[in-house]
C-alpha cells in the first residue's frame, strides 16, 4: 500500500461516508473511504512536490473515490506547464465516473492559456458525459468574464445533451452566462429551443442568483 493511501485511510470518518455516498450517487458506497475536504486539502499540501505524488498520478486506475478527488486536485495545482496539465488530464479522463471529481479537476495553468485551452474544449465538448462537462466547467471558469466572446456559448450548446450530468453542467453554465452577458445568453432562452430539463434547471439556477436583479428574474420565469 502506498504511502499516500495509508495517509487517506487514517482520516478516515464513517460518518461523513455514508453523508458523501448519498451526494455522489454514481460511486459505490464501498468505494468511499468517507474523508473530508480540509483532509484532502491538508494531503496536497504536504504532498504537492512530493515523488510520492508523482508516483499516485502514475497509479491508474484508483480505487477510491477520494483518491480520485484527491487526483483531481494534484493536476489542478499544475501552474507553469499547460501541455504537461492537458496530458494530466486527457489521461486522467477515462476513469473519472462522478459529478465531484469532474468538478474538482481544474488546472491553474489553464488561465494563463486561454487561446490554447479553446482549442482543446472544441475537442472536448462533444466526447464523453464527464469530459463533456468537463469542458462546459472550463468554458464557465474561464471564459464568461476577460475571455468573452459570442464564440462561447455556441461551443457550450455543442455539449451532446440527453445526459443528466452534461444538461446540468450546461444548465450551470448558461445560468453563470445569464449573471456575466445577459444581453449575449438571453435570445437562447427566450428561443425555446433547449432541451426541456436544461431551460428549466437555467432559469431556476438564474432566479436562484443573488447577481441577476428581480426585474430580470420576473422575465426570465415567463420562459420557464
Amino acid at each position: 500500500m502506498n504511502e499516500i493511501l495509508n495517509k487517506l485511510l487514517e482520516l478516515k470518518d464513517d460518518k461523513y461516508k455514508l453523508f458523501i455516498s448519498k451526494l455522489v450517487p454514481t460511486v459505490n458506497i464501498d468505494n468511499f473511504i468517507g474523508i473530508r475536504a480540509n483532509g484532502i486539502r491538508s494531503i496536497v499540501k504536504q504532498y504537492i512536490h512530493s515523488d510520492y505524488a508523482k508516483d499516485f498520478l502514475n497509479d491508474l486506475p484508483h480505487k477510491y473515490y477520494e483518491e480520485n478527488i484527491l487526483h483531481a486536485a494534484f493536476l489542478s495545482q499544475e501552474k507553469d506547464n499547460f501541455d504537461r496539465a492537458v496530458e494530466g488530464c486527457e489521461r486522467f479522463f477515462p476513469y473519472i465516473d462522478n459529478w465531484a471529481v469532474c468538478d474538482t479537476l481544474s488546472p491553474e495553468v489553464f488561465a494563463k492559456n486561454p487561446e490554447k485551452l479553446l482549442e482543446k474544449v472544441k475537442e472536448w465538448i462533444r466526447a464523453s458525459t464527464w469530459v463533456s462537462r468537463f469542458a462546459l466547467n472550463m468554458l464557465m471558469r474561464f471564459f464568461l468574464e476577460d475571455n468573452f466572446s459570442p464564440e462561447i456559448i455556441k461551443i457550450a450548446l455543442e455539449a451532446d445533451t440527453g445526459e443528466y450530468y452534461v444538461d446540468m453542467g450546461l444548465a450551470w453554465f448558461l445560468s453563470y452566462a445569464l449573471v456575466h452577458k445577459y444581453e449575449e445568453t438571453l435570445p437562447y432562452i427566450e428561443s425555446r429551443k433547449l432541451p426541456k430539463s436544461v431551460q428549466k434547471k437555467t432559469i431556476q439556477k438564474a432566479v436562484d442568483s443573488f447577481r441577476i436583479s428581480e426585474e430580470r428574474k420576473t422575465y426570465l420565469k415567463t420562459l420557464r
